[in-house]
């Protein structure tokens, strides 16, 4: 039987279970850290080394290219 991620009724607090599958627990916590405007949140779930690529980029961050590479040249863009 497989685990079930559990939201109650609005006005209550959230229950979590264990998830189904390591992408649930990704998917949640990433949704959460947005919704909180939580950049460090968001990059904890990046690895070190991770690349972006957005055609937001340019246009937000002023680069000539809609890449970012690592951690701390994605901070600036998941800060927005």
């Amino acid at each position: 039987m497989a685990n079930v991620h559990v939201i109650r009724a609005e006005g209550e607090a959230r229950k979590q279970q264990p998830f189904a599958f390591p992408v649930e627990r990704i998917y949640f916590e990433w949704d959460k850290a947005l919704s909180h405007n939580d950049a460090n949140a968001l990059l904890e779930l990046y690895a070190p080394d991770a690349v972006i690529e957005s055609p937001l980029i340019p246009h937000l961050l002023g680069k000539k290219e809609g890449v970012c590479r690592g951690r701390e040249e994605m901070r600036p863009f998941l800060k927005r």
